[in-house]
């Protein structure tokens, strides 16, 4: 024998006596939510996420969760192009010593090499001496 209910109201009398999700997990969503805003503003970003991801896994359309997610990741992205402009700063840093290095290696080089065409200068003035000398006897 077949029970046929004629009320329009069954789903929400059913929807009734089951136990909503935030009576059965409201007070961990709540607290895992609280952890997750607290680690965002510490900077503890990967703690955040765990705590929301843990918060989504129960409720996957928390409001709530979804937009601490949406802060959490910006402060991630905001930290990552600071490491990123530390770096730069670094780079330049270190560029600007190698060009000082070069530019020193350089004048070092021009003194060398301007001692190296001093010395040849000298030589072959000495040498033209020498020549001009023999021709002299020679003649």
């Amino acid at each position: 024998m077949a029970f046929i209910n004629n009320n329009k109201n069954t789903k929400s009398s059913a929807a009734a006596l089951l136990p909503s999700l935030w009576q059965v997990h409201g007070k961990e969503i709540s607290e895992r939510l609280k952890s997750a805003d607290k680690f965002i503003m510490e900077g503890n970003l990967e703690k955040a996420k765990t705590e929301l991801e843990s918060v989504k896994a129960i409720d996957p359309r928390n409001v709530y969760a979804h937009a601490l997610e949406e802060r959490r990741s910006t402060m991630e992205r905001l930290k990552d192009n600071q490491q990123l402009v530390g770096t730069t700063k670094t780079a330049d840093e270190v560029a600007a010593k190698a060009e000082q290095s070069i530019a020193e290696i350089l004048r070092i080089v021009r003194e060398w090499h301007d001692a190296e065409i001093a010395a040849l200068v000298t030589i072959l003035q000495q040498k033209r001496e020498k020549l001009q000398a023999d021709l002299e006897k020679q003649l």
